[in-house]
């Protein structure tokens, strides 16, 4: 979803910073030719490969990189230029162009190097009228990273036009200007395909139903009685159950006690007849 305002021919009023501070917190908003657009946070696989990007480029290009170092590479800096206000996924400078890093809310000096994980929502902005201010302000570099298809353009600026430098995809290796010091490959900025997914889920399953097996073989040698975790009862296997050893003799038989000695037994015989009951099942234990 792109939310947009556009300025009318009768009031012409355009756009400014005061609209980018009223828009919606969890939108963001940028200022293209005096009309506000206002889009929803990035979606979690194209926020998977902006970060993964970072974290390859941060390490060898940030102030603390030993080579080539010294970059300030930044995730959704607001870059005030001119009267647009733009927000790339990531933008980076050279100590050259920006020898201290700004202490305020946006940055008005513009980036060397930016780069943008499209989405179909923003596509036609990002392509057309951002990359036109980007050549306006002198950007060198453009990159543009695709998590639907899974690929990576990168765009150098020439003679004010943007030329194509390459297009890549699948698990070709990353090596472009400007970051063309450190390579990595291409697929590691996506999640992992549905086929590996599987393959891993798979794998887990088979490695958890092992560790079951295992727990359930130790709780029975353990305690051969309880029945072990995740084991129903149909699947415990048909095994003695222990009692103490003066227990193991003894033997449970039923047998036939006449009434009369029933009675004795509770002390009743004489005070409360059994007219009817002759005879009951009664349980003893005899070792």
């Amino acid at each position: 979803m792109n939310v947009q305002r556009r300025p009318t021919d009768r009031s012409q009023c355009k756009a400014t910073y005061q609209d980018v501070l009223d828009s919606s917190p969890n939108m963001v908003a940028e200022v293209l030719a005096g009309t506000l657009h206002a889009h929803p946070r990035p979606a979690m696989r194209h926020a998977w490969a902006s970060s993964r990007l970072g974290g390859r480029l941060d390490g060898p290009f940030g102030p603390e990189g030993d080579d080539p170092g010294g970059w300030w590479i930044v995730d959704e800096p607001e870059l005030h230029m001119g009267e647009d206000i733009v927000v790339p996924d990531f933008a980076g400078w050279r100590p050259e162009t920006m020898p201290e890093y700004p202490d305020a809310a946006y940055c008005t000096i513009a980036p060397d190097w930016a780069c943008k994980a499209l989405s179909p929502s923003t596509l036609r902005i990002d392509l057309n009228e951002k990359r036109t201010i980007y050549a306006r302000e002198g950007v060198s570099h453009l990159w543009f990273v695709d998590p639907d298809a899974r690929t990576l353009g990168s765009f150098a600026l020439r003679d004010g036009q943007w030329a194509l430098l390459a297009t890549l995809a699948d698990d070709a290796p990353v090596a472009l200007a400007p970051h063309d010091a450190i390579s990595f490959p291409l697929d590691a900025l996506w999640p992992a395909g549905a086929t590996a997914d599987d393959d891993a889920q798979n794998s887990a399953s088979t490695k958890a139903t092992g560790r079951n097996r295992t727990r359930q073989d130790r709780s029975r040698a353990g305690h051969p009685h309880r029945q072990a975790p995740g084991e129903s009862s149909a699947d415990m296997p048909s095994r003695a159950l222990p009692c103490r050893p003066e227990m193991q003799q003894v033997r449970i038989q039923p047998r036939i006690v006449p009434t009369r000695r029933i009675a004795a037994m509770h002390g009743t015989q004489g005070s409360r007849p059994f007219p009817r009951l002759k005879e009951r099942v009664v349980c003893e234990a005899h070792r």
